[in-house]
């Protein structure tokens, strides 16, 4: 009798589909990330060029959720995963033949779409395959892993561009997309032609039949994603004004991350057991709480606590924007909701750090880091009194939801 938990037979089935994958990729990305802006200085010596990679990386990442999640829809999960990657892929690698700005910045947006396109596939596969009972788990995982990847890539392509050169190194980067998608090839299995080929869901009578969630829950996830990348914005600029040196800026930003990385094993343990908004109410009033804190540091390790402190409420946060576009998805619909709902998600990533610096530009940091802080402070009543608890709406409707995992050869 085969006496495996079911939760460790679901990790298990999703180990070669999933999660390895995801470690790859996010292995990929942090590399690309850091290297791109590097090497479109290095070619054109601009700071505009540079800031413009990166910015039209994330625009290709907004730009592609709503038209990729029309074609998984038409054409499937597997198919617009491997996609995904591979737009990434042959992007990277031209990028090792390429030396001219404009180039560089096309390509950027180029490997956003298709960033799209593969973190859309995946989501709407968890959301169709794994039962709600397990998914905080599985997807607070696979956050976890892609915070490993992130971790791990950006220092290890920052070596190898020393030692090697951007142009062996691209084509490194672009080979760790390969093995994905091999593993998708071989573990997932093509879907019947009735799960696919679908008239797609129209846009509009979607945002109308699931406004109250996306005028919700969607504005709470832009109040999260607004609070990340904001912080990304907000700690190297308020380190350099008190005198902090790029070394330390960078220790204190490490230290975060470590404690945002060993959140994500109990994270996941608390959304499939107590609920989402246990996690996500701490994620927005630590982070908020942060900023706020930040002005009144002048000195290295009331700074890097107050950074450690922020990473603790990123933490809270691991998978929770997945997790609950994976709950609230209709049936009918679903990648075309998930695509909705990440574009209004990175929305306020987008415009977090663009606001932030408006804001620090015409006042003070101080201002802007309190403004940020009384955001969040509406995105917990928010929370609170507007956001429905998906599992007590599950568990109201299934109690006895079966636990389980369908999708893998």
């Amino acid at each position: 009798m085969n006496s495996e938990r079911p939760i460790l037979k679901v990790m298990r089935e999703l180990t070669p589909s999933v999660y390895i994958p995801s470690f790859l990729s996010s292995l990929a990305g942090g590399a690309k990330y850091l290297i791109l802006p590097l090497y479109a200085l290095e070619v054109t010596g601009s700071t505009a060029i540079a800031a413009l990679v990166v910015g039209l990386s994330t625009a290709g990442t907004m730009a592609g959720n709503i038209p990729s999640g029309m074609l998984i829809s038409r054409f499937g999960e597997r198919t617009l995963m491997i996609a995904g990657l591979l737009i990434q892929l042959i992007a990277t690698a031209i990028l090792a033949f390429v030396d001219e700005g404009w180039l560089i910045v096309v390509l950027s947006f180029v490997m956003g779409l298709g960033t799209s396109a593969w973190i859309l596939a995946r989501q709407t596969y968890i959301a169709e395959h794994v039962s709600f009972a397990f998914r905080g788990r599985v997807i607070s995982i696979m956050a976890g892993l892609a915070r490993a990847g992130t971790l791990v890539g950006p220092v290890a392509a920052g070596f190898s561009v020393e030692i090697f050169g951007y142009s062996p190194v691209f084509i490194a980067v672009s080979l760790c997309f390969l093995l994905p998608i091999v593993l998708i090839l071989i573990f997932i299995e093509k879907e019947p032609a009735h799960a696919v080929d679908r008239e797609p869901v129209k846009i509009f009578p979607l945002l109308v039949e699931h406004r109250k969630i996306l005028s919700t829950a969607g504005l709470s996830m832009i109040v999260v994603s607004f609070l990340r990348n904001g912080r990304r914005f907000m700690v190297p600029v308020w380190g350099v004004a008190i005198g902090m040196s790029a070394s330390d800026i960078g220790l204190a930003v490490s230290l975060a991350a470590a404690v945002d990385f060993a959140m994500f094993l109990p994270v996941g343990f608390i959304l499939d057991h107590v609920g989402r908004k246990a996690t996500l109410i701490p994620c927005i009033s630590l982070m908020g709480l942060s900023f706020l804190l930040l002005p009144l540091t002048d000195s290295f390790w009331p700074f890097v606590l107050v950074c450690m402190l922020a990473g603790l409420g990123n933490g809270f946060g691991t998978g929770i924007f997945m997790t609950l576009g994976a709950d609230f998805s209709p049936t009918q619909g679903r990648s075309e909701f998930l695509g909705v709902w990440r574009f209004i998600g990175d929305s306020g990533g987008s415009i977090g750090p663009i606001v932030m610096g408006t804001i620090a530009s015409a006042f003070t940091t101080g201002v802007a880091c309190v403004f940020t802080g009384g955001l969040a402070g509406l995105g917990v009543l928010l929370a609170l009194f507007l956001v429905p608890e998906p599992r007590k709406r599950v568990l109201d409707q299934k109690s006895s939801e079966p636990a389980t995992f369908t999708g893998t050869r």
